[in-house]
């Protein structure tokens, strides 16, 4: 059962910094741009927020791949 939440706090935080980038970079562009106001403007902002939020979240995700996998060095997982 302890292993169920294996690498859960790490995925918090990752969680928590990709939504938090993603809903903030939203309003941003909402509220200093026009480019809500069109479709291809909600689509070039959604997944421009989706993207950042990813980039920056990047490290996070490598800890928490290591976390679940039960490695503590990065590298391959295969033996």
């Amino acid at each position: 059962m302890k292993d169920l939440y294996k690498g859960y706090s790490i995925l918090y935080f990752r969680t928590s910094l990709i939504m938090t980038t993603y809903f903030s970079t939203i309003d941003t562009m909402r509220r200093k741009t026009d480019l809500w106001n069109h479709r291809w403007g909600q689509f070039l902002i959604t997944g421009g927020a989706a993207g950042f939020g990813m980039i920056l979240a990047w490290p996070l995700e490598v800890l928490k791949n290591l976390a679940q996998s039960g490695n503590t060095t990065s590298g391959s997982t295969v033996q």
